[in-house]
């Protein structure tokens, strides 16, 4: 104990405590002694009146003495036991720390027996399990005692390992309280026993009245708890401060020397200045206070029946608030506001109902903003067979008919739609730009991308198809189906476009159209291999097979449905457009041709 309250920082921090007490209250004892101050001033003016200087010096001593200050007697008194009240937690902690070092010695004291009974334990065991291994040697013993001493030891050891750990940290907890390293095996102090014998002779010997030693069991426990001394000299500190501001309506009364010595005076003015006065001062209304106590009256009122939040309560890993307030049954009815008790500032308790008037108006229970606006909430969910853009244009359009001053936002997920569909738009246009721009470069050519992008217009189609055979609606998830679809059916055109440009090249005497006709027949069977390969992967989602189905199954019926309608029409629309991209391309061509030569014929003829 005595290195506990040596070392610790609980028992260091307990003086400092008093001394900033101690000095508060000399802050609070100045209110009774006089003040001295000294002052200077010097003037300067450029354009003085006549026979005045331009420099004019003058000083001053004051001193004030307060012959009546009655709101510092009540401060004089609060900080005094507040001292006294610092004073005897002072001694409460350093008596709790005495408590808390002892107790961990004795716990200390205990787990070391329990350390030193496991290896007692231990040791047993080793010996059992030698014998029981001679025994079964001589074959007096099966190996089942073998097998059961030596689980006997393993659970030993397990005892001692544990009694061991235990140790170690009631080891660290009083070297904590100590201020440093505390090493075992400790030992027991031999006045113990003998302390504790003397004090109950000396109780035993205490015969009195039951109302003496009640009163003087009363005194004795004051006495002998700082704790409970701490808690009375509190409450007349607090009781001090709740009259402070009755104290401070009484007027107060000062007296003031002051000598001025004015080193040029003026003919009209004197060297050295004498004067005393005495001052009167009567607070008669102090708006300042009287706000902050309604504020503090609010504030009480709040904490009772809404509550203050004190702590916070964790369990199964959520952590929920504390909150202190009354009861159900004192707050649930309109009259258990009148009973609730608020103090005055003469720190008397008085009930609500004296100092304030009560009054019942309905208002709404929350009020909510939207972008500065006041605002109602209105949810709901979609119908079956509709989708959310129907539901949000049939609100729209009933929003056309409100008041003026009003209007409807959408919110939630319905902003989030058409954001969301804005940007899928978006990405679906940048998408088709950057096809085009890879296919030019890699056809090097600026009508054969066209032909390849034709089918992207029949998969829209297609994925349109297959929402309304499945039974789905345009959302976010079909539109990226869709955005998908785009770059899925290209490569049914690509292949076509590609082995035709290359028949072209090598035949150079074929039109587009023989081209086309030799390309396709090759070209089918890896549009159908590819297409159905492809297609078979979508059939899981849109059946509804798997976890998870109910969002992918937009997306896979807008990628079937695409799929179906392009292969097909792919094997028919675009060789089409390109023989007639190519016979157009090739009438502009002589088109141009023929008005180039045109110029020339005039001068062949001449």
């Amino acid at each position: 104990m005595r290195l506990a309250l040596q070392n610790n920082e609980r028992a260091r921090k307990a003086p400092l405590r008093v001394e900033i007490a101690e000095g508060q209250l000399d802050r609070a004892r100045d209110a009774f002694f006089p003040t001295l101050v000294g002052s200077g001033v010097s003037i300067y003016k450029p354009d003085p009146p006549a026979r005045s200087p331009n420099l004019t010096t003058s000083g001053s001593v004051t001193l004030t003495q307060p012959l009546l200050n009655p709101s510092a007697f009540p401060q004089y008194s609060q900080q005094r036991h507040n001292v006294e009240a610092e004073k005897w937690g002072s001694l409460q902690d350093k008596r709790q720390l005495a408590f808390d070092t002892a107790k961990a010695f004795t716990q200390t004291l205990a787990l070391e027996g329990v350390l030193n009974s496991a290896k007692r334990k231990a040791d047993t065991a080793k010996l059992n399990l030698d014998a029981a291994r001679a025994r079964a040697d001589a074959g007096l013993a099966s190996t089942n005692d073998v097998t059961k001493t030596e689980l006997q030891l393993a659970t030993s050891l397990g005892q001692v390992a544990t009694a061991q750990g235990n140790v170690e940290k009631t080891y660290i907890s009083l070297s904590f309280l100590v201020g440093q390293k505390v090493a075992g095996p400790l030992v027991a102090p031999d006045n113990t026993t003998r302390a504790a014998q003397r004090y109950e002779e000396s109780q035993r010997n205490q015969v009195k009245s039951a109302l003496d030693r009640r009163a003087e069991a009363l005194k004795a426990a004051q006495n002998r708890r700082p704790d409970l001394r701490s808690l009375h000299e509190k409450t007349e500190a607090l009781r001090y401060s709740a009259k402070e501001p009755l104290y401070r309506l009484i007027p107060s009364i000062s007296a003031a020397g002051q000598i001025r010595f004015v080193p040029d005076p003026l003919p009209s003015e004197k060297t050295i200045d004498e004067q005393v006065s005495v001052n009167l001062t009567w607070p008669i209304f102090d708006a300042g206070f009287r706000y902050a106590d309604r504020r503090q009256r609010i504030a009480q009122v709040s904490a009772l029946i809404g509550g203050n939040t004190v702590g916070k309560f964790t369990t199964g890993g959520r952590r929920i608030d504390v909150r202190m307030r009354l009861l159900a049954a004192q707050r649930t009815r309109p009259e258990d506001l009148s009973r609730i008790q608020v103090r005055t500032q003469s720190g008397d308790l008085v009930p609500m109902s004296l100092v304030v008037s009560q009054r019942e108006q309905p208002v709404l229970q929350t009020i909510s903003h939207l972008d500065r606006e006041r605002a109602i909430s209105i949810s709901g969910n979609v119908g079956p067979g509709h989708s959310q853009a129907e539901a949000m244009a049939k609100v729209m359009d009933l929003g056309k008919g409100l008041p003026l001053g009003l209007h409807v936002v959408a919110t939630g997920q319905a902003s989030q739609l058409d954001e969301t569909t804005s940007g899928l738009w978006f990405a679906l246009g940048i998408g088709i730009l950057v096809a085009y721009m890879v296919l030019a470069s890699q056809f090097n050519s600026f009508l054969h991308p066209i032909t390849v992008l034709t089918i992207l217009p029949l998969a829209v189609a297609g994925a349109v198809v297959g929402l309304v055979v499945s039974g789905k609606s345009l959302n976010l998830f079909s539109m990226i189906g869709v955005l998908l679809l785009m770059g899925i059916v290209k490569k049914n055109s690509i292949l076509l476009v590609e082995y035709a440009n290359q028949v072209g090249e090598h035949e150079p005497s074929l039109d587009a159209r023989e081209a086309m006709k030799k390309a396709g027949p090759l070209r089918l069977r890896p549009i159908l291999m590819t297409t159905v390969a492809t297609m078979m992967s979508a059939v899981p989602p849109i059946l509804g097979l798997g976890p998870g189905t109910e969002t992918r199954s937009p997306m896979a019926a807008a990628v079937l449905g695409g799929l179906t309608v392009s292969t097909i029409l792919s094997l028919v629309v675009v060789p089409a457009f390109y023989v007639v991209a190519d016979r157009t391309k090739n009438r502009l061509a002589t088109l141009l041709f023929r008005k180039k030569r045109a110029p020339d014929i005039p001068g062949a003829l001449e």
